[in-house]
Protein backbone atom coordinates (compact mmCIF):
# COMPACT_ATOMS: atom_id res chain seq x y z
CA UNK A 1 0.00 0.00 0.00
CA UNK A 2 2.92 2.52 0.93
CA UNK A 3 3.71 2.09 -2.60
CA UNK A 4 0.24 3.33 -4.09
CA UNK A 5 0.65 5.94 -1.82
CA UNK A 6 3.53 6.84 -3.31
CA UNK A 7 2.15 6.43 -6.52
CA UNK A 8 -0.99 8.71 -5.95
CA UNK A 9 1.30 11.37 -4.36
CA UNK A 10 3.80 11.30 -7.13
CA UNK A 11 1.18 11.72 -9.90
CA UNK A 12 -1.08 14.48 -8.02
CA UNK A 13 0.75 16.06 -6.39
CA UNK A 14 2.67 18.80 -9.40
CA UNK A 15 -0.76 18.89 -10.51
CA UNK A 16 -2.37 19.67 -6.71
CA UNK A 17 0.17 22.14 -6.08
CA UNK A 18 0.30 23.87 -9.81
CA UNK A 19 -3.53 24.12 -9.64
CA UNK A 20 -3.61 25.72 -6.29
CA UNK A 21 -1.12 28.25 -7.37
CA UNK A 22 -3.24 29.05 -10.68
CA UNK A 23 -6.09 29.07 -8.43
CA UNK A 24 -4.46 31.50 -5.69
CA UNK A 25 -4.78 34.24 -8.76
CA UNK A 26 -8.69 33.90 -9.34
CA UNK A 27 -9.06 33.54 -5.37
CA UNK A 28 -7.36 37.27 -4.62
CA UNK A 29 -9.62 38.59 -7.51
CA UNK A 30 -12.89 36.77 -6.14
CA UNK A 31 -11.56 38.89 -2.48
CA UNK A 32 -11.28 41.99 -4.08
CA UNK A 33 -14.38 41.68 -5.59
CA UNK A 34 -15.91 40.11 -2.15
CA UNK A 35 -14.28 44.13 -0.88
CA UNK A 36 -16.78 45.81 -2.90
CA UNK A 37 -20.54 44.72 -1.67
CA UNK A 38 -22.01 42.00 -0.32
CA UNK A 39 -23.97 41.78 -3.68
CA UNK A 40 -20.99 41.76 -6.06
CA UNK A 41 -19.74 38.48 -3.78
CA UNK A 42 -23.18 37.04 -4.09
CA UNK A 43 -23.85 37.34 -7.78
CA UNK A 44 -20.43 35.47 -7.94
CA UNK A 45 -21.91 32.65 -5.62
CA UNK A 46 -24.62 32.52 -8.12
CA UNK A 47 -22.84 32.77 -11.43
CA UNK A 48 -20.99 30.12 -10.42
CA UNK A 49 -23.89 27.91 -9.21
CA UNK A 50 -24.99 27.95 -12.83
CA UNK A 51 -21.81 27.53 -14.50
CA UNK A 52 -19.75 24.82 -12.95
CA UNK A 53 -22.13 22.36 -13.80
CA UNK A 54 -21.60 23.31 -17.32
CA UNK A 55 -17.64 24.00 -17.66
CA UNK A 56 -17.62 20.31 -15.29
CA UNK A 57 -20.00 18.85 -17.55
CA UNK A 58 -17.03 19.37 -20.17
CA UNK A 59 -14.82 18.31 -17.98
CA UNK A 60 -15.54 15.36 -16.83
CA UNK A 61 -16.22 14.39 -20.42
CA UNK A 62 -12.53 15.20 -21.21
CA UNK A 63 -11.11 13.54 -18.26
CA UNK A 64 -12.95 10.11 -18.81
CA UNK A 65 -10.38 10.02 -21.58
CA UNK A 66 -7.93 9.86 -19.56
CA UNK A 67 -7.56 6.19 -18.93
CA UNK A 68 -7.68 5.64 -22.29
CA UNK A 69 -5.11 8.18 -23.62
CA UNK A 70 -3.09 5.77 -20.84
CA UNK A 71 -3.99 2.61 -22.86
CA UNK A 72 -2.77 3.94 -25.56
CA UNK A 73 0.72 4.99 -24.61
CA UNK A 74 2.73 2.73 -26.89
CA UNK A 75 0.42 3.58 -30.00
CA UNK A 76 1.18 7.30 -31.27
CA UNK A 77 -1.13 7.38 -34.23
CA UNK A 78 -3.96 6.19 -32.07
CA UNK A 79 -3.37 8.29 -29.30
CA UNK A 80 -3.04 11.28 -31.58
CA UNK A 81 -6.45 10.97 -33.53
CA UNK A 82 -7.74 10.52 -29.76
CA UNK A 83 -6.67 13.78 -28.77
CA UNK A 84 -8.18 15.59 -31.52
CA UNK A 85 -11.37 13.86 -31.42
CA UNK A 86 -11.89 14.60 -27.86
CA UNK A 87 -11.22 18.30 -28.47
CA UNK A 88 -13.93 18.20 -31.17
CA UNK A 89 -16.07 16.61 -28.64
CA UNK A 90 -14.97 19.80 -26.19
CA UNK A 91 -16.18 22.39 -29.09
CA UNK A 92 -19.75 20.59 -30.27
CA UNK A 93 -20.68 20.45 -26.12
CA UNK A 94 -19.99 23.88 -26.11
CA UNK A 95 -22.12 24.88 -29.12
CA UNK A 96 -25.23 23.05 -27.98
CA UNK A 97 -24.69 25.22 -24.42
CA UNK A 98 -24.08 28.41 -25.77
CA UNK A 99 -27.83 29.06 -26.86
CA UNK A 100 -28.88 28.27 -23.15
CA UNK A 101 -26.38 30.34 -21.79
CA UNK A 102 -27.42 33.35 -24.22
CA UNK A 103 -31.22 32.97 -23.35
CA UNK A 104 -30.55 32.58 -19.67
CA UNK A 105 -32.05 36.10 -18.84
CA UNK A 106 -34.95 35.04 -19.51
CA UNK A 107 -34.98 31.99 -17.27
CA UNK A 108 -33.53 33.71 -14.44
CA UNK A 109 -36.70 36.06 -14.68
CA UNK A 110 -38.79 32.84 -13.58
CA UNK A 111 -37.11 33.03 -10.36
CA UNK A 112 -38.01 35.94 -7.51
CA UNK A 113 -34.31 36.97 -7.61
CA UNK A 114 -33.12 40.71 -6.71
CA UNK A 115 -32.65 42.48 -9.89
CA UNK A 116 -29.34 43.20 -8.82
CA UNK A 117 -28.32 40.08 -8.55
CA UNK A 118 -29.74 38.69 -11.73
CA UNK A 119 -28.36 41.71 -13.45
CA UNK A 120 -24.57 41.19 -12.34
CA UNK A 121 -24.94 37.35 -12.67
CA UNK A 122 -26.17 37.48 -16.46
CA UNK A 123 -23.31 40.07 -17.33
CA UNK A 124 -20.76 37.49 -15.51
CA UNK A 125 -21.67 34.42 -17.45
CA UNK A 126 -21.99 35.93 -20.79
CA UNK A 127 -18.58 36.82 -20.57
CA UNK A 128 -17.63 33.59 -19.32
CA UNK A 129 -19.10 31.98 -22.03
CA UNK A 130 -16.19 33.11 -24.35
CA UNK A 131 -13.80 31.29 -22.23
CA UNK A 132 -15.28 27.94 -22.72
CA UNK A 133 -12.94 27.09 -26.34
CA UNK A 134 -10.30 27.79 -23.94
CA UNK A 135 -10.88 25.73 -21.32
CA UNK A 136 -11.68 22.32 -23.46
CA UNK A 137 -8.15 22.60 -24.71
CA UNK A 138 -7.17 23.28 -21.64
CA UNK A 139 -9.01 20.66 -19.94
CA UNK A 140 -7.79 18.11 -22.66
CA UNK A 141 -4.10 19.40 -22.50
CA UNK A 142 -3.69 18.34 -19.09
CA UNK A 143 -5.22 15.33 -18.98
CA UNK A 144 -3.43 14.26 -22.06
CA UNK A 145 -0.01 15.18 -20.17
CA UNK A 146 -1.43 13.46 -17.00
CA UNK A 147 -2.05 10.62 -18.71
CA UNK A 148 1.46 10.24 -20.25
CA UNK A 149 3.12 10.65 -16.65
CA UNK A 150 4.24 14.30 -17.78
CA UNK A 151 3.93 16.14 -14.95
CA UNK A 152 6.69 18.41 -13.90
CA UNK A 153 5.68 21.49 -15.53
CA UNK A 154 2.87 22.04 -13.11
CA UNK A 155 4.36 24.13 -10.58
CA UNK A 156 5.77 26.59 -13.01
CA UNK A 157 2.84 26.56 -14.78
CA UNK A 158 0.68 27.24 -11.54
CA UNK A 159 3.01 30.26 -11.00
CA UNK A 160 2.28 31.59 -14.18
CA UNK A 161 -0.98 31.00 -14.02
CA UNK A 162 -1.42 33.42 -10.68
CA UNK A 163 0.43 35.49 -11.78
CA UNK A 164 -1.41 36.42 -15.30
CA UNK A 165 -4.73 36.08 -12.95
CA UNK A 166 -3.48 38.43 -10.36
CA UNK A 167 -2.22 40.72 -13.33
CA UNK A 168 -5.44 40.64 -14.87
CA UNK A 169 -7.91 40.95 -11.86
CA UNK A 170 -6.45 43.65 -9.99
CA UNK A 171 -6.91 46.38 -12.62
CA UNK A 172 -10.22 44.66 -14.22
CA UNK A 173 -12.15 43.70 -10.88
CA UNK A 174 -11.26 47.58 -9.97
CA UNK A 175 -12.24 49.29 -13.29
CA UNK A 176 -15.23 51.59 -14.09
CA UNK A 177 -17.37 51.28 -17.07
CA UNK A 178 -20.18 53.67 -17.70
CA UNK A 179 -19.69 54.99 -14.46
CA UNK A 180 -20.13 51.46 -12.47
CA UNK A 181 -17.22 49.26 -11.43
CA UNK A 182 -16.45 46.36 -13.38
CA UNK A 183 -16.46 44.32 -10.34
CA UNK A 184 -17.78 40.63 -10.59
CA UNK A 185 -17.90 41.05 -14.20
CA UNK A 186 -14.40 42.18 -14.55
CA UNK A 187 -13.07 39.09 -12.45
CA UNK A 188 -15.29 36.92 -15.26
CA UNK A 189 -13.38 38.76 -17.84
CA UNK A 190 -9.88 38.24 -16.19
CA UNK A 191 -10.64 34.48 -16.10
CA UNK A 192 -11.93 34.24 -19.74
CA UNK A 193 -8.57 35.94 -20.91
CA UNK A 194 -6.49 33.77 -18.43
CA UNK A 195 -7.91 30.52 -20.14
CA UNK A 196 -6.58 31.81 -23.88
CA UNK A 197 -3.26 32.65 -22.30
CA UNK A 198 -2.86 29.68 -20.20
CA UNK A 199 -3.85 26.79 -23.25
CA UNK A 200 -1.59 28.78 -25.52
CA UNK A 201 1.03 28.67 -23.09
CA UNK A 202 0.43 24.94 -22.32
CA UNK A 203 0.68 24.10 -25.89
CA UNK A 204 3.45 25.57 -26.67
CA UNK A 205 5.43 23.88 -23.95
CA UNK A 206 4.06 20.58 -25.00
CA UNK A 207 5.29 21.61 -28.57
CA UNK A 208 8.67 22.66 -27.41
CA UNK A 209 9.91 20.16 -24.66
CA UNK A 210 7.71 17.13 -25.48
CA UNK A 211 8.09 17.32 -29.12
CA UNK A 212 7.61 13.19 -29.57
CA UNK A 213 3.98 13.47 -27.87
CA UNK A 214 2.83 16.54 -29.79
CA UNK A 215 -0.73 15.99 -31.38
CA UNK A 216 1.11 18.19 -34.07
CA UNK A 217 -2.13 19.54 -36.41
CA UNK A 218 -5.60 18.87 -36.16
CA UNK A 219 -6.85 15.45 -37.03
CA UNK A 220 -9.93 14.27 -39.41
CA UNK A 221 -12.79 13.84 -36.98
CA UNK A 222 -13.38 9.70 -36.56
CA UNK A 223 -16.54 9.04 -35.95
CA UNK A 224 -15.80 5.30 -34.22
CA UNK A 225 -13.52 7.32 -31.61
CA UNK A 226 -15.70 9.68 -30.96
CA UNK A 227 -18.53 7.62 -30.32
CA UNK A 228 -16.65 5.26 -28.11
CA UNK A 229 -15.45 8.37 -26.27
CA UNK A 230 -18.71 9.36 -25.70
CA UNK A 231 -19.78 6.08 -24.64
CA UNK A 232 -17.27 6.50 -22.07
CA UNK A 233 -17.34 10.12 -21.06
CA UNK A 234 -21.11 10.61 -21.37
CA UNK A 235 -22.34 8.90 -18.16
CA UNK A 236 -18.84 10.19 -16.24
CA UNK A 237 -20.21 13.86 -17.43
CA UNK A 238 -23.70 13.62 -17.04
CA UNK A 239 -23.28 12.27 -13.17
CA UNK A 240 -21.37 15.40 -12.94
CA UNK A 241 -24.02 17.31 -14.19
CA UNK A 242 -26.91 16.13 -12.41
CA UNK A 243 -24.93 15.93 -8.94
CA UNK A 244 -24.62 19.97 -9.60
CA UNK A 245 -27.40 20.77 -11.64
CA UNK A 246 -29.14 19.91 -7.78
CA UNK A 247 -26.63 22.57 -6.11
CA UNK A 248 -27.88 24.86 -8.51
CA UNK A 249 -31.45 24.79 -7.17
CA UNK A 250 -30.25 25.46 -3.97
CA UNK A 251 -28.15 28.49 -5.58
CA UNK A 252 -30.98 29.88 -7.29
CA UNK A 253 -33.61 29.24 -3.74
CA UNK A 254 -31.09 30.89 -1.57
CA UNK A 255 -30.62 34.32 -4.18
CA UNK A 256 -34.39 34.29 -4.08
CA UNK A 257 -34.49 35.08 -0.79
CA UNK A 258 -32.05 37.74 -0.40
CA UNK A 259 -27.89 39.14 -1.34
CA UNK A 260 -26.77 38.36 2.18
CA UNK A 261 -28.00 34.51 2.30
CA UNK A 262 -26.06 33.82 -1.35
CA UNK A 263 -23.19 36.06 -0.11
CA UNK A 264 -22.52 32.97 2.81
CA UNK A 265 -23.28 30.43 0.04
CA UNK A 266 -20.42 31.51 -2.00
CA UNK A 267 -18.41 31.92 1.16
CA UNK A 268 -18.03 28.10 1.10
CA UNK A 269 -18.29 27.51 -2.37
CA UNK A 270 -14.85 29.26 -2.57
CA UNK A 271 -13.80 26.99 0.33
CA UNK A 272 -15.02 23.65 -1.82
CA UNK A 273 -13.25 24.94 -5.10
CA UNK A 274 -9.92 24.84 -3.29
CA UNK A 275 -10.46 21.75 -2.18
CA UNK A 276 -11.94 20.33 -5.64
CA UNK A 277 -8.62 21.49 -7.02
CA UNK A 278 -6.86 18.84 -4.46
CA UNK A 279 -9.43 16.41 -5.14
CA UNK A 280 -9.48 16.50 -8.78
CA UNK A 281 -5.88 15.93 -8.81
CA UNK A 282 -5.99 12.81 -6.63
CA UNK A 283 -8.81 11.90 -8.77
CA UNK A 284 -7.18 12.12 -11.71
CA UNK A 285 -3.95 10.02 -10.35
CA UNK A 286 -6.51 7.43 -9.22
CA UNK A 287 -8.43 6.91 -12.86
CA UNK A 288 -4.63 6.68 -14.25
CA UNK A 289 -3.36 4.20 -11.50
CA UNK A 290 -6.88 2.33 -11.93
CA UNK A 291 -6.29 2.54 -15.68
CA UNK A 292 -3.18 1.13 -15.56
CA UNK A 293 -3.04 -1.17 -13.02
CA UNK A 294 -6.93 -3.08 -13.59
CA UNK A 295 -5.04 -6.06 -15.09
CA UNK A 296 -3.13 -6.60 -11.85
CA UNK A 297 -5.47 -8.72 -9.38
CA UNK A 298 -6.05 -7.01 -5.98
CA UNK A 299 -4.58 -3.96 -6.97
CA UNK A 300 -7.83 -2.13 -7.57
CA UNK A 301 -8.91 -2.62 -3.50
CA UNK A 302 -5.49 -1.09 -2.60
CA UNK A 303 -5.69 1.49 -4.60
CA UNK A 304 -9.10 2.36 -3.69
CA UNK A 305 -7.89 2.10 0.40
CA UNK A 306 -4.51 4.28 -0.19
CA UNK A 307 -6.80 7.25 -2.18
CA UNK A 308 -9.70 7.46 0.21
CA UNK A 309 -7.72 7.43 3.27
CA UNK A 310 -5.72 10.43 1.53
CA UNK A 311 -8.70 12.40 0.23
CA UNK A 312 -9.85 12.26 4.01
CA UNK A 313 -7.16 13.53 5.83
CA UNK A 314 -6.82 16.37 3.25
CA UNK A 315 -10.41 17.00 3.28
CA UNK A 316 -9.85 17.38 7.17
CA UNK A 317 -7.17 19.45 6.93
CA UNK A 318 -8.62 21.97 4.56
CA UNK A 319 -11.77 22.40 6.13
CA UNK A 320 -10.59 22.29 9.75
CA UNK A 321 -7.68 25.08 8.78
CA UNK A 322 -11.15 27.18 7.48
CA UNK A 323 -13.07 26.87 10.57
CA UNK A 324 -10.30 27.88 12.86
CA UNK A 325 -9.07 31.14 11.08
CA UNK A 326 -12.65 32.07 10.20
CA UNK A 327 -13.26 35.06 11.79
CA UNK A 328 -9.94 36.33 10.05
CA UNK A 329 -11.29 35.00 6.50
CA UNK A 330 -14.78 37.19 7.19
CA UNK A 331 -12.48 40.21 7.82
CA UNK A 332 -10.32 39.40 4.55
CA UNK A 333 -13.86 38.62 2.64
CA UNK A 334 -15.51 42.05 4.11
CA UNK A 335 -18.85 40.27 5.45
CA UNK A 336 -21.36 42.00 7.05
CA UNK A 337 -22.48 40.58 10.38
CA UNK A 338 -25.43 39.02 9.32
CA UNK A 339 -23.33 36.59 6.28
CA UNK A 340 -20.85 35.99 9.30
CA UNK A 341 -23.15 34.43 11.58
CA UNK A 342 -24.37 32.53 8.73
CA UNK A 343 -21.70 31.01 7.82
CA UNK A 344 -20.35 30.20 11.58
CA UNK A 345 -23.94 28.22 12.14
CA UNK A 346 -23.14 26.21 8.54
CA UNK A 347 -19.38 25.58 9.20
CA UNK A 348 -19.29 22.29 11.26
CA UNK A 349 -22.55 21.19 8.66
CA UNK A 350 -19.67 21.87 5.77
CA UNK A 351 -16.82 20.01 6.85
CA UNK A 352 -18.72 16.79 7.55
CA UNK A 353 -20.26 17.36 4.09
CA UNK A 354 -17.23 18.13 2.70
CA UNK A 355 -15.30 14.95 3.17
CA UNK A 356 -18.59 13.07 1.84
CA UNK A 357 -18.00 14.96 -1.42
CA UNK A 358 -14.50 14.12 -2.03
CA UNK A 359 -14.67 10.19 -0.85
CA UNK A 360 -17.10 10.21 -3.75
CA UNK A 361 -14.89 12.04 -6.15
CA UNK A 362 -12.33 9.35 -5.34
CA UNK A 363 -14.73 6.09 -6.04
CA UNK A 364 -16.21 7.90 -8.65
CA UNK A 365 -12.86 7.78 -10.35
CA UNK A 366 -12.59 3.95 -9.32
CA UNK A 367 -15.45 2.96 -10.88
CA UNK A 368 -15.07 4.98 -13.97
CA UNK A 369 -11.66 3.42 -14.48
CA UNK A 370 -13.42 0.20 -13.92
CA UNK A 371 -15.23 1.34 -17.31
CA UNK A 372 -18.87 1.16 -14.41
CA UNK A 373 -19.19 4.89 -15.83
CA UNK A 374 -23.06 3.89 -16.14
CA UNK A 375 -23.58 2.90 -12.68
CA UNK A 376 -21.87 6.04 -11.21
CA UNK A 377 -24.72 8.02 -13.86
CA UNK A 378 -27.44 5.26 -11.93
CA UNK A 379 -26.80 6.54 -8.78
CA UNK A 380 -26.10 9.86 -9.54
CA UNK A 381 -29.72 9.86 -11.03
CA UNK A 382 -31.04 8.71 -8.07
CA UNK A 383 -29.97 10.24 -5.03
CA UNK A 384 -29.46 14.15 -7.14
CA UNK A 385 -32.17 13.63 -9.75
CA UNK A 386 -34.92 11.76 -7.40
CA UNK A 387 -34.17 12.96 -4.06
CA UNK A 388 -32.03 15.66 -3.79
CA UNK A 389 -33.80 18.29 -6.05
CA UNK A 390 -37.53 17.44 -5.36
CA UNK A 391 -36.39 17.87 -1.30
CA UNK A 392 -34.68 21.11 -2.20
CA UNK A 393 -37.21 22.81 -4.42
CA UNK A 394 -39.69 22.16 -1.63
CA UNK A 395 -38.32 24.40 0.64
CA UNK A 396 -38.81 27.36 -2.36
CA UNK A 397 -39.98 30.68 -1.26
CA UNK A 398 -39.94 29.85 2.58
CA UNK A 399 -36.64 29.96 3.11
CA UNK A 400 -35.33 31.78 6.71
CA UNK A 401 -32.11 31.14 8.87
CA UNK A 402 -33.61 28.09 10.33
CA UNK A 403 -34.30 26.79 6.71
CA UNK A 404 -31.18 27.42 5.17
CA UNK A 405 -29.53 24.73 8.49
CA UNK A 406 -32.15 22.54 6.91
CA UNK A 407 -31.24 22.28 3.57
CA UNK A 408 -27.62 22.03 4.50
CA UNK A 409 -28.75 19.22 6.41
CA UNK A 410 -30.75 17.59 3.58
CA UNK A 411 -27.53 18.22 1.83
CA UNK A 412 -24.77 16.29 3.93
CA UNK A 413 -27.36 13.39 4.37
CA UNK A 414 -27.66 12.70 0.73
CA UNK A 415 -24.27 13.11 0.17
CA UNK A 416 -23.53 10.73 2.95
CA UNK A 417 -25.98 8.10 1.96
CA UNK A 418 -24.39 8.18 -1.60
CA UNK A 419 -20.83 7.96 -0.09
CA UNK A 420 -21.79 5.08 1.39
CA UNK A 421 -23.62 3.62 -1.84
CA UNK A 422 -20.46 4.32 -4.31
CA UNK A 423 -17.55 2.83 -1.74
CA UNK A 424 -20.03 -0.06 -1.66
CA UNK A 425 -20.29 -0.15 -5.59
CA UNK A 426 -16.83 0.14 -6.05
CA UNK A 427 -15.38 -2.18 -3.64
CA UNK A 428 -17.84 -4.82 -5.07
CA UNK A 429 -17.21 -4.29 -8.55
CA UNK A 430 -12.90 -4.25 -7.36
CA UNK A 431 -13.65 -7.83 -6.24
CA UNK A 432 -15.41 -8.99 -9.89
CA UNK A 433 -12.46 -7.27 -11.52
CA UNK A 434 -10.39 -9.41 -9.29
CA UNK A 435 -12.15 -12.74 -9.70
CA UNK A 436 -12.50 -12.22 -13.31
CA UNK A 437 -8.81 -12.15 -13.95
CA UNK A 438 -8.36 -15.21 -11.48
CA UNK A 439 -10.48 -17.07 -13.87
CA UNK A 440 -8.47 -15.72 -17.23
CA UNK A 441 -5.52 -16.66 -15.57
CA UNK A 442 -6.84 -20.46 -14.55
CA UNK A 443 -7.43 -20.64 -18.03
CA UNK A 444 -4.45 -19.52 -18.88
CA UNK A 445 -5.39 -16.14 -20.84
CA UNK A 446 -3.44 -13.70 -18.89
CA UNK A 447 -0.09 -14.15 -16.98
CA UNK A 448 -0.15 -14.71 -13.22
Amino acid sequence: MKNYFKDLLNLSAPQMIGSLIAFMGSYIGLILVSRIGVAELGSVGLSVAILFPITTFIDRVIRASTSEFSALSDSKDELFSYFWNVVYIGFVLVLIITPGIIYLENILSLFNIPEILSGITYRYLMVALISLPALVLLSTLMCYLASQSIVSYMKKFGLFSAFVMIFLSIPLTSMEFDGETLGAVGLSLAITVSYYIMSIALSIYLILKHKDMNPGLPKKPNLSISLTLLKLGMPVGLSALIRLFSYTFVALTISSIGTSQMASYQFFVSINQILNIVVLAMATATLVLVGKKRGVIGTVSIISFSAALLVVIIAVAITSTAYIFSPYLFILYGLTDEVSYLCSVIFPIFIIDAIFLALNNTNISILNGLKKTNTVLGLHIFFYGLILIPLVTNFSGIFTEGDLITVWIVLLTVNGSLAVSLALTSWIYGMKNDSDLKLLEEKGLVAS
